[in-house]
């Protein structure tokens, strides 16, 4: 911001000297233009071509001017919309930290995002004030939550004990400790 500010006082500066020139040298070409009207064969081709030099001068500087002036239009319009982004967020910030210690910060950015969207497509009035806000922002943070507590319930399995060995299975085996290990280890499918 600070290199952005002396970029514009620079540049103001440099503005500066620009319209100055630029006075200067059309005073000049004023001057030299008077003897422009006198007889071709009078004026000296010296005062000639300097009038000209002095014109395409005046032409090139109002070029820069231009340019110059430009820029500031841009830089000035820059930090406007930065400025009045910055209170947006500010806004929303000092509206969503209540909502995000009542409902939970995850559901921040797609509630601002849904707020937002809806305002933008017209089925939600724009909030003129900060309470009308902070409402159009819980109703989305609820209605978040909401489906979040739904699609927890859904996800919810319990073991039905399917998927497990019977207990039965793989005990009190007749015969050699060896053979009954070698025998376990390929039902398993161990290879040790």
């Amino acid at each position: 911001r600070e290199k952005q500010e002396k970029a514009a006082t620079d540049t103001q500066a440099q503005l500066t000297q620009a319209n100055q020139k630029l006075t200067d040298l059309e005073q000049k070409v004023e001057q030299q233009s008077q003897y422009q009207k006198m007889d071709k064969d009078v004026v000296d081709p010296a005062v000639a071509q300097n009038i000209e030099a002095l014109r395409k001068q005046v032409e090139g500087l109002s070029d820069v001017l231009g340019k110059q002036q430009a820029k500031i239009t841009q830089y000035e319009q820059n930090e406007v919309q930065r400025e009045q982004t910055k209170q947006y967020d500010d806004a929303v910030e000092s509206i969503c930290k209540p909502l995000d210690v009542k409902y939970g910060q995850k559901y921040r950015s797609e509630a601002r995002e849904l707020a937002d969207k809806a305002v933008d497509d017209g089925s939600e009035k724009k909030p003129q004030t900060t309470l009308e806000a902070y409402l159009l922002h819980e109703k989305y943070y609820i209605q978040l939550s909401e489906k979040a507590k739904k699609t927890d319930k859904k996800t919810t399995t319990t073991d039905n004990g399917k998927g497990t060995i019977p207990v039965t299975e793989g005990r009190d085996k007749p015969g050699k400790f060896q053979d009954v290990l070698s025998e376990m280890k390929k039902t398993f499918k161990i290879e040790r």
